[in-house]
């Protein structure tokens, strides 16, 4: 479970009505099957991430850089790493910063100037850091790495949370 201040406890999963358990991919079952007998057979789903692709700051289809550079300040930049990688095949270089972390004008400028000596073609941000991005000071194309949440069993997993929902409202 995600921890942290702002975050619940491992035993609020007790009460909840629908777990989605994340982080799995390329487990086997068994490891799943641990996790839903932890958590409780019938309310727990797989989450994964899968690709969404590329797309402009403002939210147009764009085509797929060559050589990448990667630019993000969130919990995990490995996933962010290899996701870009499995979408592309090669990154150029990369600027990890702590999560949340706001981007100042100097940092963008030397992240830029990295990305060029690196060979770049673009430089790629997450969905959540494009927010954190003025481009205006960008000599290189700033593009977005999309992903979705994908739900098993996602007819059963939508039952269960409008069955949730209602009993809540």
């Amino acid at each position: 479970l995600p921890a942290g201040r702002l975050r619940e406890r491992p035993r609020a999963a007790a009460r909840a009505g629908v777990i989605l358990v994340g982080g799995l991919a390329g487990s086997n079952d068994a490891r799943y099957a641990q996790a839903e007998a932890l958590l409780g057979p019938g309310r727990t789903f797989r989450l994964e991430r899968q690709a969404a692709g590329f797309v402009s700051p403002t939210g147009e289809s764009t085509t797929t850089p060559a050589s990448p550079f990667l630019l993000a300040a969130i919990a995990r930049p490995e996933r962010f790493r290899q996701d870009v990688q499995a979408a592309v095949g090669l990154v150029v270089g990369e600027a990890f910063y702590r999560d949340h972390h706001a981007f100042s004008p100097t940092e963008l400028a030397r992240v830029c100037a990295q990305a060029q000596s690196a060979g770049a073609d673009a430089i790629v941000t997450t969905s959540k850091d494009i927010e954190r991005v003025d481009p205006g000071g960008l000599h290189l194309p700033l593009v977005v790495f999309r992903t979705r949440a994908v739900v098993d069993d996602a007819a059963r997993f939508r039952t269960l949370l409008l069955h949730a929902v209602g009993r809540a409202a």
